[in-house]
């Protein structure tokens, strides 16, 4: 199976194209569940008044991609709570406080009560996990790295028992989760005639492995990006990247259309000349 991927600049229709596809859809499998992914409350708010107003769609879920992991591991049988952020933190002190105890933080020992310290662990840690490094694989990477790295991975290490000791994950942890059972159950069929993505810029290293998975088993994915064919610009340069990194996970086929912008003049200068040297100035 593959992914169907829409480019085109922003206020261009791409989600009234979506919701298109999510009703057509919904026409011809009425008794089957639809994804419709945005990247926050906001959006999945505004996605769902939309639907409400054109009569409404049972079994569509307009969700964020955390809605759909969970939804994955409860399929699973293996769903896990999610820690509220308190408990996060209260874990990372009590990481931080076992390895002081130990001796093993003699760099970070003088901050090691600090709030701010236990913030800048907490984004670091969410980092690694986007970025799918399990803390056995940074421990090995930082045998030889300075005493600053080798005292940040064993507090990765030691949070990361805790959380499982008491049966609980972090958002980034759940997506581990949902990564290793698609990967090890490729038979499991959810039975979804569509998953639409839309509204996103970027996707992390967990959330790509997911959809290059669920491409396996879902019939259709679609999945929109801002920017053009071209993407040559500056300003683009973050979603070419997003664009590299779907079609290495599987095979990719764009939508085309007359997708055209429909912002206003002087927003449309803007969005046209965003970043480019010697524009002339919006009047």
């Amino acid at each position: 199976m593959l992914i169907e991927l829409l480019v085109s600049p922003p206020a261009s229709g791409k989600t009234s194209y979506c919701l298109k596809r999510l009703f057509n859809t919904r026409k011809d499998h009425p008794h089957k569940d639809i994804w419709f992914l945005v990247p926050d409350g906001y959006q999945a708010t505004a996605i769902r008044q939309y639907i409400a107003e054109q009569g409404g769609a049972l079994g569509v879920h307009v969700a964020t991609f955390g809605s759909l992991i969970r939804e994955i591991l409860e399929a699973s049988g293996n769903s896990v709570p999610l820690a509220p952020s308190a408990l996060v933190r209260k874990l990372i002190r009590q990481a931080i406080a076992e390895t002081y105890e130990k001796k093993h933080l003699s760099h970070y020992g003088a901050i090691r009560e600090k709030p701010g310290f236990v913030n800048a662990l907490h984004t670091r840690f969410s980092d690694l996990k986007r970025s799918l490094v399990y803390p056995e694989d940074f421990t090995a990477h930082t045998v030889d790295q300075s005493k600053s790295l080798q005292e940040l991975a064993e507090v990765y290490a030691t949070y990361q028992e805790k959380l499982q000791s008491f049966g609980w994950e972090d958002p980034e942890g759940l997506s581990w989760l949902a990564v290793e059972f698609l990967k090890t159950n490729p038979d499991w069929h959810p039975n979804w005639p569509l998953l639409i993505l839309d509204g996103f810029d970027s996707f992390t290293k967990p959330q790509l492995e997911t959809l290059g998975l669920l491409s396996n088993v879902v019939e259709e994915i679609l999945i929109t990006l801002p920017g053009d064919k071209e993407m040559s610009r500056a300003v683009h340069r973050r979603f070419l990247e997003t664009q590299k990194a779907l079609q290495a996970i599987t095979k990719i086929i764009e939508v085309e259309g007359d997708f055209e912008d429909q912002l206003v003049s002087p927003l449309l200068y803007l969005e046209k000349n965003l970043g480019i040297s010697g524009a002339e100035p919006v009047s």
